[in-house]
């Protein structure tokens, strides 16, 4: 594809990954407006198409997202919201959540992580935040590569 030759060719230019990852942030972003337009599909990879055809076209029914990220961008679950479906959305970066507070009025939203049980973690923010994480090994990965690192802040957790 046209765009990953685009890709490949900065990486090995030594476009700085911050910038690169930027790009693919964009690249994604555009691929998102193309799944939602002709597709129907708000997930990055069409999960929520996949799911639907494994649990069929209910009107109705309940969902659990751990790690929810933003109400409508790269969402396994809004397309389940917008025919009827209502659950928890489990969302630790706070900004996101306030999305969802304001988007998804009819779920249950959290601003927890998932932990074996109840505590604070820390959690490493990105950009982009669908890096962020509560894992200081994956952090510091991140981190070796060039991703920007927002902020750290400890965040509530509790067992699913």
């Amino acid at each position: 594809m046209l765009v990953n030759k685009f890709f490949e060719k900065m990486r090995k230019e030594g476009v700085a990954p911050a910038l690169l990852s930027g790009a693919k942030y964009m690249k994604s972003h555009i691929w998102s407006k193309i799944r939602k337009n002709f597709l129907n599909s708000y997930s990055q990879f069409g999960e929520d198409i996949i799911i639907e055809r494994m649990v069929g076209p209910k009107k109705n029914g309940t969902y659990v997202d751990v790690g929810a990220n933003d109400p409508n961008i790269l969402s396994n679950t809004k397309r389940f919201y917008l025919k009827g479906w209502r659950g928890i959305n489990i969302e630790p970066n706070f900004e996101n959540y306030k999305k969802c507070e304001i988007e998804r009025k009819g779920d249950i939203n959290l601003n927890i992580g998932i932990g074996p049980g109840e505590g604070k973690m820390e959690f490493y923010l990105f950009d982009p935040c669908g890096l962020s994480t509560f894992s200081a090994n994956e952090a510091q990965r991140y981190i070796k590569l060039g991703y920007r690192l927002v902020e750290k802040r400890m965040v509530d957790i509790k067992p699913l």
